[in-house]
């Protein structure tokens, strides 16, 4: 079974006259078989026996029809991907009822100007199905988004703008067909991903995109709707929710606001909260720039005191809304400004602002003999109580939800080196969500939230950046999906 279309060469992609919004459903479907006959007498058979056919989920394909229905898609469709081999292009007969299916042909669709579905060429056995192709989101001025049976989101950093470019994969409505004798075959099998990406464009510009993500048995969740064929939809519980970085007092208003409305929906049973201090008036990147302080000081922006009353205030208001839930806050490396900045002594020497809350500090560490990364917690504690349903995780502490590990943040690596990258997370915790990075990510089990910061701050500007405000929330069912955000929107 196979289908052929005109394509459209790359050059010949015309801007998108379009009345918006326009929704978008993409998934991908595996073929089976190739075909060792001719067009009169077919005969379909497994390139070297090896491989289970890739046959048609069909309780998932038909909760993705539900969900068009429901969420008014403009288009709704499936791409088809090889076999255990490129040989392997005709389906299984269970496929004979999906109406979407595209082409094999070359395909380009504009979305927006910001965002392109293309039917870049992935053999279905790559562990990474964006290695080598970010150079295309340059080419084409856009996110891309391509058929594939794994979910990839990869940031790719891009020139400034308001809108980041993505390479992202569908998942998949077959059963995985691979040669699992062989190690590529069988990790390939491994990662297989059932499931599609549902896009929405709001204007010729702005855009999102979410992860529909099923389980065995085809049932997927957007949003706390859980999906089931095609039976109504039903709410599902939020186990946690894991904020992009806070950097309050540099955070953007809008995607605050997003966070809240995130809140208020899902009710997660935990919130996660990730570079929640700033420590802006007391940041050692800053300390030996005297004109950058002297404009940080006629702003009212170097006492000490007034950050940690606002961040005390702001936690306290989040502990409020989670008032059926717990409040983690996960140590983070702007939480060390705190204690670089008391090591530093400066609040003896220059920042006289700062010298009686730096005395009273330091001495109430020495007294009760705090870890350094509980120095957050106790200076906040000095200007109102802790609520009772917020705790600060240590860099030793342990939070895992779901088999997902929550309680690192990201900023320390591999045997004490700076950072986590998303593949060292699937690396060395397996399944796993940290923050630090502000450009949302997503490869296998690990996963990368955005910032919830604004873009414009002064280290920013003018950098090639893939910074997004970006949540993720881990559902009863086990499974995550990353939460956008752009301009408020989600």
């Amino acid at each position: 079974m196979s289908v052929k279309r005109e394509a459209k060469r790359p050059e010949e992609i015309q801007e998108p006259k379009a009345k918006y919004p326009r929704r978008f459903l993409l998934t991908s479907a595996q073929a089976s078989y190739y075909q060792a006959g001719n067009e009169e007498a077919p005969d379909l058979q497994k390139w070297g026996d090896q491989g289970a056919p890739a046959k048609l989920h069909k309780h998932l394909y038909e909760g993705l029809k539900e969900f068009a229905e429901r969420h008014d898609v403009n288009e709704f469709k499936v791409f088809p991907v090889k076999g255990v081999c490129i040989k392997e292009d005709q389906f299984h007969p269970s496929m004979s009822i999906v109406e979407e299916l595209e082409s094999w042909e070359q395909h380009f669709q504009r979305i927006n100007s910001n965002a392109t579905i293309t039917d870049i060429r992935v053999p279905p056995q790559n562990v990474d199905p964006a290695t080598s192709r970010k150079h295309l989101t340059a080419k084409y001025d856009a996110t891309l988004f391509y058929p594939h049976p794994k979910q990839r989101m990869c940031p790719v950093a891009s020139s400034p703008s308001e809108y980041p470019r993505f390479l992202v994969t569908t998942g998949s409505i077959t059963t995985p067909n691979y040669n699992r004798a062989n190690d590529k075959g069988d990790q390939a099998a491994r990662d297989h991903r059932l499931g599609a990406v549902f896009v929405e464009a709001f204007d010729n510009r702005s855009y999102l995109f979410h992860f529909l993500t099923a389980t065995q048995d085809g049932k997927f969740v957007h949003l706390g709707e859980q999906f089931d064929g095609h039976r109504k939809p039903t709410k599902v519980g939020v186990d946690a929710l894991i904020l992009g970085d806070i950097h309050w007092g540099e955070h953007d208003p809008q995607t605050i606001q997003a966070n809240y409305e995130m809140m208020r929906q899902m009710a997660p049973k935990r919130l996660i909260l990730h570079d929640f201090f700033t420590g802006n008036s007391i940041s050692h990147h800053n300390l030996n720039k005297p004109v950058h302080r002297a404009k940080q000081l006629a702003l009212g922006e170097l006492s000490l005191e007034k950050e940690l009353r606002s961040t005390l205030t702001e936690l306290q208001h989040m502990a409020k809304m989670s008032k059926k839930g717990e409040v983690y806050i996960v140590h983070s490396n702007h939480d060390d400004f705190l204690e670089k900045y008391l090591e530093s002594g400066i609040y003896a020497r220059e920042d006289i602002w700062n010298s009686e809350i730096g005395h009273s500090l330091v001495g109430r560490i020495l007294t009760k003999k705090i870890s350094s990364d509980m120095y957050l917690k106790e200076a906040l504690s000095m200007f109102g109580k802790i609520p009772s349903n917020v705790t600060f995780l240590g860099l030793d502490d342990k939070l895992c939800v779901q088999g997902y590990r929550l309680s690192s943040h990201g900023h320390i690596g591999v045997n004490g080196s700076k950072g986590l990258a998303v593949k060292k997370v699937d690396e060395t915790i397996g399944r796993g969500i940290i923050g630090h990075k502000h450009a949302p990510e997503q490869f296998r089990d690990s996963y990368v939230v955005g910032t919830s910061s604004r873009r414009n701050l002064h280290y920013m500007r003018g950098s090639i950046s893939a910074a997004m405000g970006c949540n993720s929330a881990i559902y009863s069912n086990g499974k995550v999906q990353m939460l956008p955000i752009i301009n408020g929107i989600w």
